[in-house]
């Protein structure tokens, strides 16, 4: 009787032994499928660095938005989007027939610029992964908004991690226009890694600019690396640094490192 329970124990360790192996192997081939496809979807999800231009004989398909003005101009301002994928539609009050929701999805890659007079431009004439695009919209300003005279739009040219696209491992810089997306210009230079950019003062023509201060060594992480804040005056092209903020954030540091 002993014998035939050991057996039976022996062949229940056995299959519980083969079953765990199996979920083992179940799950490295899961992971590595995981895997596969992120890095799929991660390299469609931002705009593959190209060393073409738009003279290239087969272009990439593109999607782009309806075409939008911005407060106080007569520009019309169309979205382009890499053609890797779709948008999302989301349907609200169909039923009183209020129409639908565009949303997109793909890496915003250029902006296309139609002029009153008729005329169209493209605001970057290179390969860019734009991350943010920042203008006047009257309908998410408050009455007490500081008055926006500039657009700004934070963007990657540069694939420094060597890794075939764009992404925010990348060199983040800081482009500005008027309204009418001409007199575009870089805020910062190479040295620095912008987080932020928002409206400040009372004259509507200064940014106010976080960024991160790079190191000489390639390999140092952006935690590690030196937080600054700047003035950008849009009338003067100038940037300055805001010492007193700067100071503040130092001794703050100090502070924390005891």
């Amino acid at each position: 009787m002993s014998s035939r329970l050991d057996k039976i124990m022996n062949l229940m360790w056995t299959v519980n032994g083969v079953a765990i192996f199996l979920l083992v192997v179940f799950s490295v081939i899961s992971m590595i499928i995981w895997g596969i496809i992120s890095f799929v979807y991660t390299t469609q999800r931002y705009s593959t660095v190209t060393t073409q231009t738009h003279e290239v004989t087969t272009p990439r398909a593109v999607r782009f938005s309806q075409p939008f003005a911005i407060l106080g101009t007569k520009t019309q301002f169309v979205q382009v989007y890499s053609g890797r994928g779709y948008y999302n539609v989301e349907d609200y009050g169909s039923s009183q027939g209020l129409g639908s929701v565009m949303e997109y999805y793909d890496p915003l890659i250029n902006v296309a610029i139609l002029d009153a007079d008729g005329n169209g431009r493209l605001l970057f004439e290179q390969p860019v992964l734009i991350l943010e695009m920042n203008y006047p919209d009257p309908k998410k300003s408050s009455t007490n908004a500081i008055p926006q005279k500039w657009i700004s739009y934070i963007v990657v040219t540069q694939d420094m991690s060597k890794n075939g696209r764009f992404g925010r491992e990348d060199l983040i810089e800081l482009y500005v226009s008027d309204l009418d997306g001409r007199n575009l210009q870089q805020v910062l230079s190479d040295k620095f890694k912008v987080i932020s950019a928002e409206a400040y003062g009372t004259s509507g023509n200064e940014l106010l600019v976080y960024a991160l201060e790079l190191s000489n060594d390639p390999a140092a992480r952006d935690e590690n690396l030196r937080e600054m804040a700047f003035i950008f005056d849009m009338e003067t092209g100038r940037s300055q640094s805001y010492d007193v903020l700067n100071d503040l954030m130092e001794t703050a540091g100090r502070i924390v490192g005891r």
